[in-house]
């Protein structure tokens, strides 16, 4: 269930930062709770490399037009590469979703709406799991979110319509803890179709 490689999807501006990972700058508000998400699909990561550069590049511009002085700062699609100690992991206490099933949809909820909305105990927000895998909640998550959040709806017709971002191929592996990071060895970075290797960009 554990791949030996990941990859990470971001932009070049998180270059040099990303040689250690800090979990806290880590979003609160992920599917498997705060971490650092990779994936075992190149192309996943790589459509949501070029999706946070293209939309960084477009407040740039935006940024441009407001203000004439404005020094524009445009970045490149950025992959990460790493390899896992899959022994290590299993040590740890994790938790792998083999399917978009309810519980996963449960977790995934209650790892968004913030800890004061939980429907029970089932998340994420005290870190007691080092390492989630499963499925990615595709873009329709947040409206989704939003009503079950204000009573619109219940989480019946939420469990409905949550989809996952890819079914056949799509996947995340978050590491939530620092023992779940140490088992995440860098291997190399691809910018632009140029690789940066370890060696001789001195990533990790």
């Amino acid at each position: 269930q554990i791949p030996n490689t990941v990859y990470h999807g971001t932009t070049t501006k998180h270059l040099l930062s990303l040689r250690t990972i800090d979990l806290n700058k880590c979003s609160k508000y992920a599917d498997f709770g705060k971490g650092f998400y990779t994936t075992s699909n190149y192309l996943q990561a790589l459509s949501f490399a070029e999706m946070r550069a293209k939309d960084h590049n477009f407040e740039e511009y935006n940024q441009k037009k407001l203000y004439a002085e404005y020094e524009i700062s445009l970045v490149n699609p950025l992959i990460m590469e790493y390899t896992i100690e899959t022994k290590k992991l299993l040590t740890l206490n994790n938790i792998f979703f083999d399917k978009p099933d309810r519980i996963w949809a449960q977790f995934i909820y209650n790892n968004r709406v913030g800890i004061k909305k939980v429907i029970n105990e089932f998340h994420n927000w005290d870190c007691q799991y080092d390492f989630v895998s499963g499925h990615v909640a595709d873009n329709t998550l947040a409206p989704l979110i939003l009503d079950m959040k204000n009573g619109i709806i219940n989480f019946e017709e939420f469990f409905k319509k949550i989809q996952p971002y890819d079914k056949k191929d799509g996947n995340q592996f978050s590491f939530h803890t620092q023992k779940s990071l140490d088992a995440l060895k860098l291997k190399k970075a691809q910018i632009g179709g140029i690789v940066y290797d370890k060696t001789s960009k001195r990533l990790c």
